[in-house]
């Protein structure tokens, strides 16, 4: 059984926040032109059919898969928004995809369908980072509430998330010795301090940092700077949540 697409006006959710790392120079990657899709995976076609006709009735594009298996090879990253998973299906389970996509690095809002007997299955994916799970039969109303708070929320993360991933890009064309002046000038260090440090003359030191401002692609060094601190604080929560 193939997936299908069906898209429509599809919701609009704009975020009154504005992203920390907002800033033109950053902004290369651009959001999708087209609204982000609930994606149905179930192998029930009369579940994928009757919440597929349900979604697309409130306006909302939906992509529906018959397996794991199919959406992992089938999906679009650029359009997911938001997913509506069956939380026991043959082959790959519900919270087995969920684990599989946290292994790529693949995180969206993820909901649970769950049928009797398997809450405790449901409350467990949500301690792994499940959006939120509906038993059946399942309330309508309240679960297309959620999947626009979820696509909301998706919505909103990801110009920052492009951002970040844009700027982790520009960093890593940074020789080891221009990252190594970069550090030494968020730290507030001059460049005399900094060719003391790194035993070398100060026009050397110089030399690196005025390559760095091109292959940033920032003319500000204070941009530069602020987004190396804000680097600093995302790896560093990166970190204690791997522990």
């Amino acid at each position: 059984m193939t997936s299908r697409v069906v898209s429509r006006t599809g919701v609009s959710e704009k975020s009154g926040s504005k992203s920390e790392f907002s800033d033109p120079s950053m902004s290369m990657i651009k959001a999708p032109p087209e609204p982000l899709m609930v994606c149905i995976v179930d192998n029930d076609a009369a579940i994928w059919d009757s919440l597929g006709f349900l979604i697309e009735s409130a306006g909302i594009p939906v992509a529906t898969y018959a397996s794991a298996r199919e959406f992992l090879e089938l999906w679009d990253i650029s359009r997911t928004g938001c997913l509506l998973v069956d939380i026991r299906m043959p082959g790959m389970s519900g919270p087995e995809l969920q684990t599989e996509l946290t292994k790529r690095n693949m995180l969206v809002p993820l909901i649970f369908i769950t049928g009797f007997g398997d809450v405790q299955l449901a409350v467990q994916a949500m301690k792994r980072g499940a959006f939120d799970f509906f038993e059946k039969p399942i309330h309508h109303e309240l679960l297309l509430d959620r999947l626009r708070q979820a696509l909301a929320k998706e919505a909103a993360a990801r110009p920052e998330a492009a951002e970040k991933a844009e700027f982790e890009r520009r960093y890593a064309l940074l020789s080891p010795k221009e990252r190594q002046v970069l550090d030494l000038v968020v730290q507030g260090k001059t460049s005399l301090e900094i060719s003391g440090g790194l035993n070398c003359a100060p026009k050397t030191v110089e030399v690196h940092r005025t390559n760095i401002y091109p292959k940033m692609r920032c003319k500000n060094l204070a941009v530069i700077v602020r987004m190396m601190m804000l680097k600093r604080v995302v790896d560093s929560d990166g970190e204690k949540a791997a522990e």
